[in-house]
């Protein structure tokens, strides 16, 4: 589930973003059109409003206001209401009829001429609508613009996004390809000098031989390091669990592993003999090869190991453990962390040459992908390290 929401999360980004910017976007064309409204109503009552004192002051008046624009104000002006208007004063007086106008625009001169009504100038009233007008179309073009901009925003995030996502699959693509480019020559090196060690008994060339096969195991190792880091970061692992018997995988793992001459394994699973753990058998192998190498690079030779089992109610744990340098408190807390730069270094204690350290990453990742853990234990410098394998049942 986990993995299924990381590798949707940039979609998940791209749609809360498109939301919130949608959502902003209502919120301002609703503020701006609300703002443009009240003012276009403040206006219009401000108007209505010295109609209706001007008419008060007129009604009370005691001679007869002149019909037409008032002189003090000409947006303002006095006509004859539509009761008293004849068919001649409406050929005369045409555009100072009130029969075009809406009857909360009019107002009668009470009490005194009540044959007359004073309302706003046609012209006043229809240059505030389009004014009003006007301001409503700005904001359809100004959100329109806004609209505009944001969506090709968001298309170039989008775009930004799937670069990133598939420049990702390219280069772990490329890793890909690579690692298996380097392992199947090694693959046919290996069976080739196997084939000559057995041809071959010369004391001094056996030897060198046995060194070349180890340390074309080694690369082996760290090929399928590659194969497996690759298909981690793009997700395409898929497990296939099985139930094992955990010491009959050991006892095969260890019989089938080629491991330095000379190396002693002390194997005891008498706390747990019969355990069964719910594992992927090939992510289980890589797990033990990075183990195992990583006590074979740094343990002196002889290499010694001792493996034993134990378990509780929910995990089978396999504790390896090797005699080498051991790790302090501050390496501990580094070693299963991805290096993010490639470095190589001799280890003084072995005179071996130390890689890039993915292999305890790796192995850590498989183990939480499995459901388990791996965690190591040392009691300081020089009293070497116990890796504990946590298993689920």
């Amino acid at each position: 589930m986990l993995s299924w929401i990381k590798s949707r999360l940039p979609h998940f980004l791209f749609s809360f973003a498109l939301a919130a910017l949608s959502s902003l976007m209502i919120w301002w064309v609703i503020f701006i059109h609300r703002s443009i409204e009240e003012q276009h109503q403040a206006k219009v009552n401000l108007l209505l409003l010295r109609t209706r004192l001007m008419a008060e002051q007129l009604g009370r008046a005691a001679t007869k206001p002149r019909l037409g624009p008032l002189q003090a104000d000409e947006g303002i002006i006095i006509a004859l209401a539509a009761t008293e208007q004849k068919e001649e004063e409406k050929n005369q007086l045409g555009p100072l009829t009130t029969s075009s106008l809406p009857q909360n625009l009019i107002f009668p001169l009470l009490p005194n001429w009540k044959d007359l009504v004073i309302h706003p100038a046609p012209r006043l009233i229809k240059d505030l609508e389009r004014k009003h007008a006007s301001l409503r179309l700005m904001l359809v073009g100004e959100a329109s613009v806004i609209v505009l901009v944001v969506l090709i925003c968001l298309f170039f995030l989008y775009q930004y996004v799937q670069l990133e996502k598939r420049t990702a699959r390219e280069i772990n693509t490329f890793w890909e390809k690579a690692a298996h480019e380097i392992k199947t020559p090694l693959s046919g090196i290996k069976l080739l000098l196997q084939a000559i060690n057995k041809e071959i008994k010369e004391e001094k060339l056996t030897p060198l031989l046995t060194l070349a096969q180890d340390r074309i195991s080694q690369l082996e190792i760290s090929t399928e390091n590659i194969l497996r880091h690759s298909y981690q970061q793009v997700k395409k692992i898929k497990l296939n669990y099985q139930k094992i018997n955990l010491s009959d995988f050991i006892k095969k793992y260890f019989h089938s592993s080629l491991l330095p001459p000379g190396t002693q394994i002390e194997l005891d699973f008498s706390l747990a003999a019969e355990a069964k753990v719910t594992v992927d058998p090939g992510a289980l192998r890589v797990i033990f090869d990075n183990i195992v190498d990583n006590a074979v690079k740094f343990s002196p030779t002889p290499l010694k190991l001792r493996v034993w089992l134990a378990e509780d109610r929910r995990h089978v744990v396999v504790n390896l453990q090797d005699f080498g340098p051991g790790i302090s408190k501050k390496e501990k807390k580094k070693i299963f962390r991805e290096k993010k730069e490639s470095y190589f270094q001799e280890e003084k204690s072995t005179g071996q040459i130390r890689g890039a350290g993915v292999g305890l990453f790796i192995a850590h990742n498989l183990a939480k992908k499995m459901k388990g853990k791996l965690d190591a234990f040392s009691q300081g410098k020089g009293q070497g390290t116990i890796f504990s394998l946590f298993l689920r049942k």
